[in-house]
């Protein structure tokens, strides 16, 4: 690997023939050769992490702008991005079973993460108009404010969609109906509830509520 002092090539971040550029985060740009195409088969270690990633990579980008905010503050003191924050806790929870028989469990993933104390005795419910969530309204811990904003998502895999609301309301009101208009019937949804600070400084980990059929 070399270090880039100086020229066009300087702070950009790519790939020109066989050598890769990087510019790294308050510091120099480096330029490496491309690795070389292998003949050798991939341990099934290998093919196991593949099997991860590719299972990440095909349920969990409908969910990327409601993890912008649900795993911000988990992965800030890391220097992890937001997504790589979530797929980081899905590969090593929501990923069960052996290679190749691998599968997301939907009910271990995190939408939300955080040290904030999770929505308490909070139920979901289906109606004509969508989804009614309901939880406990009071303040458990000296931390709690009736300000807090709750967070609720429903997720529909085959159709590779979600409806949801980053701020929808207050804790206190103890109740909220998330409309689906829109959304094709008939159709699995997994449905996930968290609170969030009015400031968006702490949050909870999120709680998966089962699923419906819409």
């Amino acid at each position: 690997m070399g270090i880039v002092k100086r020229g066009p090539a300087t702070g950009w971040s790519g790939k020109v023939g066989n050598q890769v550029y990087s510019q790294h985060k308050d510091r120099e740009t480096t330029v490496s050769e491309a690795p070389a195409a292998t003949t050798i088969p991939p341990t099934e270690l290998q093919s196991a992490v593949r099997r991860d990633c590719s299972l990440c990579s095909y349920y969990l980008p409908p969910l990327k702008e409601f993890v912008k905010v649900g795993s911000w503050a988990k992965g800030k003191p890391k220097g992890q991005t937001p997504w790589n924050e979530m797929v980081s806790y899905a590969r090593k929870n929501a990923i069960k079973g052996e290679y190749p028989n691998q599968y997301l469990d939907f009910s271990e993933l995190r939408i939300t993460q955080g040290t904030m104390l999770p929505p308490q005795d909070a139920t979901v419910q289906l109606t004509e108009k969508g989804f009614a969530f309901a939880w406990n309204p009071e303040n458990i811990t000296d931390e709690d404010h009736y300000t807090d904003q709750v967070m609720v998502m429903a997720y529909f895999p085959e159709l590779k969609t979600t409806c949801s609301k980053m701020s929808c309301t207050e804790r206190h009101r103890g109740e909220y109906l998330l409309h689906l208009d829109g959304i094709k019937r008939g159709y699995a949804a997994e449905i996930y509830i968290g609170f969030v600070t009015d400031d968006r400084s702490r949050i909870s980990n999120s709680v998966y509520l089962g699923q419906l059929i819409w």
